[in-house]
């Protein structure tokens, strides 16, 4: 978290740790910001961190009210569910400021292909990918068709069994 926590640690509000898995962003953000965070995903992870309570959703709309969240965290989601732009807009809809989101960084389409492998592994094989990779200037034009603005963006890298490139972006919503 430390390549998005400064975007997030001068707010307020409520967050939203969208597909959250076991919940380890949201929570270590809420740690070092003092910010509450709602974690939501498609099923409810063993383990995660000590007070993280995860709300399973169906996947498509969250039980929330328009604008309920300042910020909402997408971090490595959208390249795992079945119609990214329609998992974004319901993510768009409950978030008042901003959306942060994360995704492997992929520059052209044949990088796609060892970074499914390595996504794959990384990730046990779990049934819910569906690797809706882009590259990179695709995932920024489907954020200004949404009319979302890139306020900051950044690189890093990460190694979880593999090294990973990615590249996280701050949209005003």
């Amino acid at each position: 978290v430390n390549h998005i926590l400064p975007w997030v640690a001068n707010n307020d509000g409520k967050i939203l740790d969208f597909g959250c898995g076991l919940g380890h962003v949201g929570y270590l953000i809420s740690k070092e910001t003092g910010r509450p965070v709602e974690y939501y995903d498609v099923r409810n992870y063993p383990y995660p961190p000590y007070g993280v309570e995860i709300k399973v959703f169906d996947g498509s709309t969250l039980a929330c009210t328009d604008d309920e969240f300042d910020t909402a965290l997408v971090v490595f989601v959208l390249q795992h569910v079945p119609d990214p732009e329609t998992s974004l807009k319901e993510v768009v809809r409950v978030s008042k400021r901003y959306v942060l989101v994360c995704e492997d960084l992929m520059r052209s389409k044949n990088e796609m292909i060892i970074e499914a492998i390595k996504d794959a592994i990384a990730n046990f094989f779990l049934p819910h990918m569906t690797l809706q990779y882009r590259i990179e200037k695709d995932w920024e034009k489907m954020f200004e068709e949404m009319g979302l603005t890139i306020e900051k963006k950044t690189y890093f890298r990460t190694k979880y069994i593999f090294n990973f490139k990615h590249v996280a972006w701050l949209l005003a919503v």
